[in-house]
């Protein structure tokens, strides 16, 4: 049986409740227990909005560092693919069709787009890199093919 069935545990206890002092609490203790309510609420208050702050600018700093990686894509490598295959195109028909000699300046830039482009792809160059130079050697080439291979036409002095 336990202490409390047979009231023998309870007795010392209501007799030592008995024994103390009443008074009346002190008129300002209401006050300093609404205050120390009230800042309780207001750490909570603070602590949930620097919550919700942190996270807003939690999801604004992971849109700003994700959203450049999801804007459209940029050149692809079977776009790099494409400008090579114009140029090889290119390339087969100024040999093919040029008359004469071809210009040494013209010749000379042609292969300093094949170093800057030997460079690149040593670096592994992104498309971004090697489509404008792929374009620069098109455009090069075709200069060859319309002056077929002859250069400048006219000197013009100023």
């Amino acid at each position: 049986m336990s202490m409390m069935d047979n009231g023998s545990g309870v007795e010392p206890v209501v007799h030592a409740l008995q024994r103390l002092p009443e008074f009346d609490p002190d008129p300002a203790l209401w006050d300093r227990i609404e205050g120390s309510r009230n800042r309780q609420v207001m750490r909570r208050r603070w602590r949930r909005a620097s919550l919700i702050g942190g996270s807003i600018a939690a999801s604004f700093l992971a849109i700003m560092v994700f959203a450049p990686g999801m804007r459209a894509p940029g050149p692809q490598q079977s776009d790099v693919l494409d400008w090579q295959r114009q140029s090889l195109t290119l390339e087969e028909h100024w040999r093919t069709s040029a008359a004469t000699v071809p210009d040494s300046h013209m010749r000379a830039q042609l292969l300093l787009i094949d170093a800057q482009l030997q460079a690149a792809y040593d670096q592994a160059a992104t498309a971004n890199v090697l489509i404008p130079l792929w374009k620069q050697r098109n455009r090069t080439l075709q200069e060859l093919i319309e002056h077929d291979g002859r250069g400048v036409r006219s000197i013009t002095r100023i």
